[in-house]
């Protein structure tokens, strides 16, 4: 328990002024850990400057996962620490314990008299004094003094944790809204006159209602905006089984927001694109699964990643998260039970979110590869 109890006092006070400099011979000693025990030293040294563990550190580790668990509550306890104590409990939390101790009386000071036989002329030498303990008791002053002290301490641990937070880089988006059990992860930052549809009056995290177009070629009356189509094949390095992909697309839907008709007038319209990957095996079988391609325009969208795991995601002008985990809703409003991956990342004013199954072969390395090519300028476009 003491151990634990200094590993979160130290996740919710990151602070270098916390851990004492370290001279070379402990560097050396810390340098010499292998294996489990030399990640542990640098996952732990991560935390304390402030930057969260990665998908890519906690896969294969369950005590990086645990502590990547830990530093996430320690987040949501910093900010419950209060910052000032109130006069009103100070004030009570004295009277009380004030109440228990006896009260100040000021000593009786006796006029001195002559004792008979004895002149004031005549010197008489006095005898050293012994130690007498006072009689007032100090005890209200310790409490105060206490007080006082612990408000100090709590303070300078506020302005530390505040300073650190502000040092530390924040994700900054312009329609892509990271959210952690409700909480905000990364600034919003809207472009200069740009906001979002007002007829629409639409949460961002609510279920929308598609239309299922006859043709793809159909979409360009119905999207005020540009599309790129997926490839129809993908070579992905990297794979263990096979690098192979075929993409098909199997359907083409427009939710409408203003009316329940597609318009390609409608600002706040969300066009979505479902494809069937077919991942190609060894002895001529393939792994069939579905790939839905969400897009929008200027439109605010929500990624939860209370459970799971999650990253930054940076790719030429492409700028998002990649998310791994379970379970998922989608746009449509369908949960995705299993082990699920999703990347959302935006190009200027554009969204789009790829959303695949895990377990059925659409991996990390496939949605990356498809935004690679994406931003390659490969595939049709509408």
């Amino acid at each position: 328990m003491t151990g634990m109890a200094f590993w979160m006092f130290h996740l919710l006070y990151p602070s270098k002024a916390l851990r004492p400099e370290q001279s070379p011979q402990q560097r050396r000693r810390r340098g010499a850990l292998r294996g489990a025990h030399r990640r542990l030293a640098e996952a732990l040294a991560q935390l304390h400057a402030g930057v969260p563990l990665n998908w890519g550190q906690v896969e294969d580790d369950a005590q990086l996962a645990v502590l990547a668990g830990l530093y996430e509550v320690s987040l949501q306890c910093r900010e419950q620490v209060p910052t000032t104590l109130p006069t009103d409990l100070r004030q009570a939390v004295l009277d009380d314990v004030s109440a228990h101790f006896p009260e100040y009386k000021p000593p009786q000071v006796e006029r001195p008299r002559s004792l008979a036989g004895f002149s004031e002329r005549v010197p008489v030498l006095t005898q050293v004094e012994e130690d007498v303990p006072p009689l007032v008791s100090r005890a209200p002053q310790w409490v105060a003094t206490s007080l006082a002290a612990g408000l100090v301490v709590m303070l300078v641990f506020f302005a530390l944790g505040s300073v650190l937070n502000g040092a530390r880089p924040v994700l900054t988006f312009r329609w892509i809204e990271v959210r952690a059990n409700g909480r905000l992860l990364n600034n919003v930052q809207r472009p200069p006159g740009k906001t979002p549809p007002v007829s629409c009056h639409r949460d961002p995290s609510s279920a929308r209602f598609f239309v299922t177009l006859p043709t793809r070629s159909e979409l360009d009356r119905y999207s005020s905006f540009q599309i790129r189509l997926l490839p129809s094949s993908l070579a992905v390095p990297g794979q263990p089984v096979s690098s192979t992909y075929v993409l098909n697309l199997m359907q083409v839907s427009v939710s409408p927001c203003v009316s329940s008709t597609p318009d390609p007038s409608d600002p706040g319209a969300m066009v979505r694109l479902t494809y069937l990957s077919a991942q190609q095996l060894e002895g001529n079988y393939s792994r069939l699964s579905t790939l839905m391609v969400y897009h929008s325009r200027q439109l605010p969208v929500v990624v939860d990643v209370s459970n799971g795991m999650w990253k930054e995601v940076v790719e030429s002008s492409a700028h998002g998260i990649y998310w791994r985990g379970q379970p998922y809703r989608d746009f449509d409003g369908y949960l995705w039970p299993g082990d699920t991956n999703l990347l959302a990342v935006e190009r200027g004013d554009a969204v789009t979110i790829f959303v695949g199954d895990a377990g059925q072969g659409v991996t990390e390395g496939v949605l990356m590869q498809i935004l690679r090519l994406q931003e390659q300028a490969v595939g049709p476009r509408f």
